[in-house]
């Protein structure tokens, strides 16, 4: 949708005339990524935070101990939130988008459709500056970011968040920490970083990697993704093979541990 959205808005389509090499010559055009990725990832991590806070209050209306709001006996909340660089995903160094969210305690006006409910931010991301004021109603994320109406939908599931807007489809994905803490028997995993379907498996059971080495590559939005070899191993168990579709955080390729390798 957000692809067809481009052509027919532009120019080339507009003006005519129309062959089988349109989307050729019209490439950079119909493939590129207008919208500021600062001010989306702003008010993600604003979104992500209501979200959560919803979840929150729901929650405590049985334990009063499950509230997550914004007050605080001497400071305001501070909080990171980390995003993956999808345009980096395909390097050996994944690269990660910090934003950071204080939230005031401000009391809003309820106008502009805000609501009691509308909870005020400011957001900075690679030095630039954001105030956002934004409210929650059902999947309608209702904001002004720097004196600016917004209105967009949104989908979240776990680490992924898709927000839709002037139409645009745009997928994001909050960095997994989770696997600092995990046991023995997922270390060396690598697994699916978003869902898509696998176009080229690299390596088979028995192979011997050096960190760095590409593994299998993805396919997902219309973009590869390369996984690589987080370090020097041998490779265990290969889980999927080409044109076999994936979800994310399948595991796609296991590493033999530096224990099984000594056995």
């Amino acid at each position: 949708i957000p692809f067809l959205h481009k052509v027919i808005t532009s120019a080339a389509f507009s003006d005519l005339p129309i062959d089988t090499q349109f989307i050729e010559k019209n490439e950079q055009v119909l493939f590129s990524q207008d919208y500021d990725r600062n001010k989306i990832l702003a008010i993600a991590s604003c979104a992500k935070i209501i979200s959560e806070m919803a979840i929150s209050d729901a929650s405590s209306a049985v334990s009063p101990f499950a509230s997550a709001s914004q007050w605080r006996m001497n400071q305001t909340s501070n909080r990171d939130v980390h995003w993956l660089n999808a345009k980096q995903n395909d390097s050996a160094t994944e690269q990660i988008d910090t934003v950071t969210v204080n939230e005031t305690q401000a009391a809003l006006p309820s106008s502009a459709g805000f609501s009691s409910k509308t909870r005020d931010f400011n957001v900075s991301i690679a030095q630039q500056q954001y105030s956002i004021q934004a409210t929650l109603q059902g999947d309608q994320l209702i904001a002004c970011v720097n004196g600016e109406q917004i209105k967009l939908h949104m989908f979240i599931k776990n680490l992924q968040l898709n927000l839709f807007y002037a139409g645009l489809a745009i997928e994001l994905h909050q960095v997994d920490f989770s696997g600092d803490a995990e046991s023995d028997h997922h270390q060396g995993a690598l697994t699916a970083p978003m869902n898509g379907r696998v176009i080229a498996v690299l390596v088979k059971d028995g192979d011997t990697v050096s960190k760095g080495d590409p593994l299998i590559i993805i396919e997902a939005m219309k973009m590869e993704h390369t996984i690589t070899a987080l370090e020097d191993g041998v490779v265990a168990d290969v889980f999927y093979a080409q044109a076999e579709l994936v979800a994310e955080g399948d595991i796609l390729i296991a590493m033999q541990s530096d224990e099984e390798e000594g056995k």
